[in-house]
């Protein structure tokens, strides 16, 4: 029983197996002893990165003449572009402010239509109490006039006192609302 062909197959592919594992570990070793150690100055790779940057629209002369060095005509298409971007920039500011100053004058359109109807509205009151105001001393005279004295006077004094009080609470109404349309 010690040829292979006596040993049972299992026990053979098991030994043949063990043999292939040897041979894998020794390749694995010698590829691990190729490997230099940390501390070993072979092999010394090193990456650095840079970063540039710059706030101008148009890059630094030093990279502006690389451009050009790798693509002739560089500068001239840069320089377009950035005056293109600067002529767009300055329409679309002039539209804001356009836009602003239309909305500003709408505002203020508004505003003077408000004013009229407030001072269209002032006129009329005053017209309507000088018309009750004459109507009432018209009154308070004839009833003078045709023998009722006491009750004209009463009339005339009625009209004078009814007038002022409406003269000053409207007044006041009048400041009060001024005031609340001051405070918006």
């Amino acid at each position: 029983m010690n040829s292979k062909s006596e040993l049972p197959s299992d026990i053979t592919s098991s030994h043949q197996l063990s043999e292939t594992n040897n041979q894998e570990n020794n390749s694995t070793s010698s590829i691990l002893d190729a490997v230099p150690e940390e501390n070993s100055t072979q092999h010394k790779i090193s990456k650095t990165v840079s970063l540039n940057s710059f706030s101008s629209p148009l890059p630094p002369p030093e990279i502006l003449k690389q451009y050009e060095d790798m693509a002739p005509g560089t500068i001239e298409r840069l320089l377009s572009a950035v005056e293109s971007d600067a002529k767009h920039i300055r329409h679309i500011e002039i539209a804001e402010v356009n836009n602003e100053t239309k909305k500003l004058e709408a505002i203020i359109d508004i505003e003077k239509e408000e004013l009229r109807a407030r001072i269209s509205e002032a006129n009329k009151a005053q017209i309507f109490a000088l018309t009750l105001g004459i109507i009432g001393i018209v009154a308070g005279l004839i009833t003078v006039i045709t023998g009722s004295p006491v009750s004209g006077a009463a009339i005339i004094g009625s009209t004078f006192a009814g007038g002022l009080g409406m003269a000053f609470i409207g007044g006041r109404k009048g400041s009060a609302k001024n005031d609340d349309n001051e405070d918006e």
